[in-house]
């Protein structure tokens, strides 16, 4: 084998960093390497992919064989190549997913630019059907141009000879193509199938660990039942003794009573006799009566009242959330801090009070990394721990300290010592956690102070969940003056803001045997070492045992950042040892922050688009229009559900809809949001529905892509997508439970650009609930909660729609890359008239009574939180028991 042939081969095996094998995006990456490295073209034009993987493939092969090949990507539509020299093209690559009649009017323009010598590339050829628009254009093609590869026996690839002049393939003769196209078939097969299997390896090692822990689990509980019946056969013996001298003790006291009651009795009415019986009762017997008289008078009635009829008893309901305090500036942090989060003196004592309650109480150890920037920032943290409530601590240093006095005074504590040789990086942190010997441990910077009460309510919340393993609190920041600002309020365990950032970041609790199960924390990683921490946790942790302690914690003197670019690797990774296909970037809106684009199948999924309307065709026209103009989702139809039209023009609009993906439904019920959108269910075909208002104007080509990539996945249920007002102000990232007393819209009239509450409001996230203003769900979801409530004919209905979905254990998510915008509620109008009043408060009180205090405690949000408003400012008061 002569060194170029080795160098193909070579391209051909690579395999880049962060991409996943298998997928449509991926399967041929392996001949197109080959093919690019053979050919060695100036420039390389990929046109109409959806997914641009494989040419990320393609730049890390030739950075990794030393090549240069100009490589540029075009959505149809959203770029002409206008800034390519005429003749300069060599390869061009086609998928033929794209979309074809785009295709077909754009293809003489590209021509132009084509080399004498050119190339086409055709992916994923059997992945169209035979009598679609790009299967005929190819046949086309293949009648006028010499076929290397016809499609059929490569798995799907096409390569044809565009350019008049012998091509850059000349030398391989034609009766050797068929052995290459069968070659690279095998190949994309083989990757195809490995990717299949990987998730089935991934479920078997789950169920033989599952099976072991189940075995472990057993044993463990049958020892627990045997000591449990000892200590019930002594308990009943104790309560035995206990029930009859208690029994004793009250018939006395019975007795006792008894005859005391009847001494007082006899003395009474002895006294009362006497009384009676005196000269002086009887002479002033005529005055009691006139004082009588005169009373009755003074109070407007001549005879005792009549007795009041029965009261009718009120139904009892969930009481209302605490009234808000009225404060001049609801976003005042100090002001906060000062009436609920400093703990005084009778604070402090209940809270001792409960620590003796508990004992034994578990240990925790502390794992402090010293920095030599500020001196005095240790004795600051050192105080703070050593006015701790709960002080079973030992703390742990590591790193470099330059105080000699502070120094000087750890010789005095024996809960504190050095790690010797132990530096701040994770081989450091490891030989701490290999010392530690608490039951708990947590991670410490110097200059940290800790709230009093921190440790105690940590192991408070260890006590109430006895099976969590990780526990993550609030924090915030102490500036240069040593003043508290900046809190983080955090959500509760959200598995995708796992992935798009560090949701642990900060104050967390590990179980001591959980980070040596997981060997601790692996090099490589840079500052995102937590953030692959977190995610390995994740992995082997149900989520109940990842717990969200809604308290200020810690306060930081420094918050190192905990992601970049090795977060993404670390993402990655994850990924890939979940079974799951994805491209792993860097969040558009938030730097250094990871945005996962799930794989697609190569059979997409029929979609269908379910939109109620009446009326208003100038509405409707904008969103049918856009929707079929611009949505590049091949596998979707459009079923109009039309409540009752009766204006000409709109009826006009309907009979002229000359697009076979469109359909009109009728039905002239009184309006029922929930009753349309089952109708439209039922009238429907696709795998997965889509519920959009009339009044949605799509601005994206690839929003389906990205809420299909979310809705199959196995444990989400709905998925919502950013809707934007026309002003630009944001009207919908997903539904926050509570506010007013019921629901309302994250982040709502946020402006364009700014990234919300801890960037919140530009990363992927599970939510509560959604908008169904544009929610896509499976229709084996749809069908298991049994569609819409439609009692629920106008409010709300989407809420209770998704907490019956989070009810079967799916989460509900929201992604910021699905954007459009919302005319909100042009058709229907706003709640302005009795009629309308009226049922909106029937709706209410029916969500209310279904979900009760679900609706006050949302698991994406936090009690610390304000109900009142959606702009994620202070409650107040918090709503922490």
């Amino acid at each position: 084998m002569d060194s170029t042939e080795s160098t193909l081969l070579q391209a051909a095996a690579f395999e880049p960093h962060g991409l996943t094998g298998g997928t449509p995006a991926t399967r041929h990456l392996g001949f197109a390497a080959w093919l690019v490295c053979k050919t060695k073209p100036a420039t390389l034009v990929g046109l109409g992919g959806e997914d641009h993987a494989l040419f990320d493939g393609l730049r890390q092969v030739l950075q990794h064989t030393g090549q240069e090949v100009h490589i540029r990507t075009f959505d149809l539509g959203q770029g002409d190549g206008s800034e390519l020299v005429a003749g300069s093209i060599q390869l061009l690559c086609l998928d033929a997913r794209c979309n074809a009649e785009r295709l077909q009017t754009q293809w003489t323009h590209w021509v132009s630019r084509l080399a004498p010598n050119a190339l086409l590339l055709c992916l994923n050829t059997d992945a169209v059907a035979p009598d679609s628009a790009f299967a005929r254009f190819w046949q086309a093609l293949a009648a006028t141009h010499p076929v290397r590869l016809d499609g059929q026996t490569s798995r799907g690839l096409g390569l044809l000879q565009l350019g008049h002049d012998e091509d850059l393939v000349g030398d391989i003769a034609q009766s050797d193509w068929a052995v290459v196209g069968a070659g690279f078939g095998a190949w994309a097969r083989a990757n195809e199938a490995e990717f299949d299997l990987a998730p089935l390896r991934l479920q078997a090692k789950v169920l033989m660990q599952a099976l072991a822990e189940r075995d472990v689990a057993l044993a463990e509980r049958d020892k627990a039942a045997l000591g449990y019946r000892h200590e019930l056969m002594l308990r009943d013996e104790s309560f035995k003794l206990l029930h009859d001298s208690l029994h004793g003790e009250i018939d006395r006291l019975v007795r006792e009573i008894s005859d005391n009651g009847r001494q007082y009795e006899q003395e009474l009415n002895a006294v009362r006799r006497s009384y009676e019986d005196s000269a002086s009762w009887r002479l002033t017997k005529p005055l009691r009566s006139l004082l009588l008289r005169l009373r009755q008078l003074r109070q407007g009635r001549t005879a005792p009242p009549a007795p009041a009829p029965a009261a009718t008893p009120t139904p009892i309901s969930p009481p209302p959330p605490t009234a808000a305090l009225e404060v001049e500036n609801r976003f005042d942090y100090q002001a906060w801090i000062e009436r609920y989060d400093t703990p005084d003196a009778e604070q402090l004592a209940l809270a001792r009070e409960r620590l003796q309650a508990m004992a034994p109480a578990p240990r925790v150890s502390l794992v402090m990394s010293l920095s030599t920037a500020a001196p005095a920032w240790l004795q600051r943290s050192l105080a703070s721990l050593r006015e701790q409530v709960h002080s079973d601590w030992e703390l742990l240093l590591i790193g470099t300290a330059a105080d000699p006095q502070a120094m000087a005074e750890l010789d005095g504590d024996p809960r504190i010592r050095w790690v010797e040789g132990a530096g701040t990086d994770s081989a450091g942190l490891n030989q701490a956690i290999a010392q530690a010997s608490g039951d708990w441990l947590v991670f410490l910077h110097s200059g940290d102070t800790l709230s009093p009460l921190a440790l105690l309510w940590l192991i408070e919340a260890a006590a109430r969940q006895p099976d969590a393993r990780l526990i993550y609190g609030d924090e915030d920041q102490l500036d240069e003056l040593g003043q508290r600002c900046q809190p983080r309020f955090k959500c509760d365990f959200n598995p995708e803001l796992l992935l798009a950032c560090d949701l642990f970041d900060g104050m967390t609790a590990y179980r001591l045997d959980l980070l040596r199960e997981l060997g601790g924390l692996h090099a490589g990683y840079s500052v995102a070492r937590f953030h692959d921490l977190h995610l390995r946790a994740s992995e082997v942790l149900a989520p109940e045992q990842m717990q969200h302690l809604p308290r200020l914690l810690r306060h930081a003197t420094q918050v190192e950042v905990r992601n970049g670019p090795a977060s993404l690797r670390a993402v990655s990774e994850h990924l890939q040892r979940r079974g799951v296909a994805a491209v792993v970037e860097e969040a558009p809106e938030a730097p250094g922050l990871v945005r996962v684009r799930y794989a697609l199948p190569v059979a997409l999924p029929h979609v269908s688009i379910i939109i109620p309307t009446r009326d208003y065709v100038g509405v409707l026209s904008v969103c049918i229009h856009s929707l079929l103009s611009l949505t590049t989702y091949p596998a979707f139809d459009v079923v109009i559900i039309d409540n009752g039209s009766v204006r000409p023009e709109t009826l006009h609009f309907f009979k002229n809809l000359n697009d076979s993906r469109v359909r009109v439904v009728r039905d002239d019920a009184p309006f029922n949001f929930s009753h349309l959108i089952n109708l439209g269910a039922r009238e429907s075909k696709g795998e997965l529905l889509c519920f959009l208002n009339n009044d949605i104007q799509i601005t994206q080509h690839d929003w389906l892509h990205e809420m299909v990539s979310f809705a199959l996945r196995p444990d989400v249920g709905a998925v919502g997508a950013r809707l934007w007002y026309n002003n630009g102000q944001l009207q919908h990232a997903g539904v926050t439970l509570g506010i007013q007393g019921m629901a309302g819209h994250t982040h709502k009239l946020l402006a364009r650009g700014d990234a919300g509450y801890l960037q919140r409001a530009v990363l992927h996230q599970a939510v509560s609930a959604v908008t169904a203003a544009c929610m896509l769900v499976r229709r084996s979801v749809f069908d298991q909660v049994q569609g819409f409530d439609e009692s629920l004919g106008v409010a709300y209905n989407d809420v209770d729609f998704c907490l019956r979905v989070r009810a079967t254990g799916l989460h509900n998510v929201w992604t910021p890359y699905a954007e459009m915008i919302h005319h909100e509620s042009i058709s229907r109008g706003l709640e302005d008239n009795p009629e309308k009043l009226a049922r909106f408060a029937h709706e209410s009180g029916i969500l209310k009574e279904r979900w009760g205090a679900a609706l006050l405690n949302d698991p994406a949000y936090n009690p610390n939180l304000t109900l009142d408003h959606e702009d994620f400012s202070l409650a107040w008061p918090p709503r922490i028991r």
